[in-house]
């Protein structure tokens, strides 16, 4: 399965979540590594780039319509004054995931049904 700790430092790194929230999101975290990890058509790719950005992907999008569903302000600074919508924090998510998504294509399964016959 895909490092639930290394998907947690990456979204630390790229400031969706801070050290202090970060245990607060370890469901959305591990769901997201589990469901990266179920979408493989060979496990061999569990710890390439392509699948660890996607679960990376995954949580901060969760995580995002987590923030987005608590409040509209996810992050107010004092001193040069920035507010960060979180509308606009699910958007940048979701363009994330779709990318992420696109970059796996190859070796990822397909979730769509198919008829084939009776």
């Amino acid at each position: 399965m895909i490092n639930a700790e290394t998907v947690k430092n990456a979204l630390i790194y790229m400031g969706a979540i801070d050290e202090d929230e970060a245990s607060g999101f370890e469901i959305q975290i591990n769901s997201a590594c589990e469901s990266a990890s179920a979408a493989l058509n060979n496990s061999e790719f569990e710890q390439d780039s392509r699948v660890i950005n996607l679960a990376v992907c995954k949580a901060l999008y969760t995580i995002s319509l987590v923030k987005n569903s608590a409040n509209a302000v996810v992050s107010f600074k004092a001193g040069d004054v920035q507010i960060t919508s979180s509308e606009k924090l699910v958007d940048y998510a979701k363009a994330l995931l779709l990318c992420a998504q696109g970059e796996c294509a190859d070796i990822i399964g397909d979730e769509g049904f198919a008829f084939i016959g009776v």
